[in-house]
């Protein structure tokens, strides 16, 4: 798993010239999930973890969003991690959001998954899969560089072995604090602070 926040951070650091000249902001984010239970059993459980994003802004409405993040089941001994990047969009277009500093967003990210502990896999104690994530969230802007996640709420798919149908349905909510950078990101959208 380690492999994972490795491959996160060195694309976070190569983009570092690219994330000084266009206007995007990166995160962490609490996260809290809701997962099917296993194969045969009743009901679900929770997982709380966290993670790190970026986002990149491509025009007003349009940015490429990344995210990694892991959580832990401590009653069932489950860790799930993903690893996923897709497009967001910024419901608001920068011209319409300066009356407001709310910026409700929607998006869709793939990419994978990785689960360790018993429950991880059938035939071992961890195993990868696909993960497809599809939601949407608001954002609070407080000043020019940073804004307040105040909720994001996703379903998230994985394919992660389960000797029966091979998907988990989970119910993802975060929040969250996000710095704001690059040219044309500062003060574009933002009323002055009374």
């Amino acid at each position: 798993m380690r492999l994972h926040w490795i491959w996160f951070a060195a694309i976070l650091a190569l983009a570092a010239p690219v994330m000084a000249q266009t206007p995007g902001e990166i995160g962490v984010t609490y996260d809290w999930m809701h997962a099917n239970a296993p194969v045969a059993e009743c009901g679900c459980f929770s997982l709380n973890g966290g993670g790190v994003e970026a986002a990149w802004k491509l025009d007003e409405r349009f940015a490429l969003a990344a995210e990694a993040g892991a959580a832990r089941a401590s009653g069932q001994d489950l860790t799930l991690a993903s690893y996923l990047a897709g497009p967001r969009l910024h419901l608001l277009s920068d011209k319409k959001s300066r009356g407001t500093r709310m910026d409700p967003y929607a998006q869709m990210l793939l990419g994978g998954a990785h689960a360790g502990g018993p429950l991880a896999g059938v035939i071992s104690r961890s195993s990868n899969s696909f993960a497809l994530r599809v939601g949407g969230g608001l954002n609070l802007r407080l000043n020019e560089s940073w804004s307040v996640r105040l909720f994001e709420v996703d379903y998230l798919l994985t394919l992660l072995p389960n000797g029966v149908n091979d998907h988990q349905n989970i119910v993802l909510v975060n929040g969250g604090l996000l710095f704001r950078f690059g040219k044309g990101n500062r003060g574009s959208h933002l009323v002055p602070v009374p």
